[in-house]
């Protein structure tokens, strides 16, 4: 259930950037057009901005009890998805540490990153596909 989950929110996660992406896109293309957006606009944007990042910080949130339970690359992602969620939500509301939301993501792909090549070098060593 909690892969499952993960895996839902982690997918909206994204969908939400897209769309966040596109919001933007639309804003720059209505600006070049001589236009000026409605106030209304940078709400919404806003709003789809932070569900962008909430969405997979919950996914991360759930995965961490089962990570805690593996190897270290496991342990350093569920330190991640747990702990760390902390400082990266606390960036989203204080303008000056904005940038630790994106530290956070840096974090987060890195450590799936280590437990996918932990993954391949167990493979690797027993010959399992």
């Amino acid at each position: 259930l909690l892969g499952w989950l993960t895996l839902a929110f982690g997918m909206l996660g994204a969908l939400f950037d897209f769309s966040e992406n596109s919001l933007i896109w639309g804003a720059l293309q209505t600006w070049q057009a001589g236009q000026m957006m409605t106030p209304g606009w940078v709400i919404a944007w806003k709003a789809v901005q932070h569900i962008s990042y909430w969405l997979p910080f919950l996914g991360a949130l759930f995965a961490a009890p089962a990570l805690w339970q593996g190897h270290w690359a496991e342990k350093a992602a569920a330190l991640v998805g747990s702990a760390l969620l902390v400082p990266a939500v606390t960036g989203l509301y204080f303008p000056d540490l904005m940038l630790l939301p994106n530290l956070w993501f840096l974090l987060w792909f890195l450590a799936l990153g280590l437990i996918l090549w932990r993954v391949e070098q167990v493979h690797r060593k027993t010959g399992k596909p």
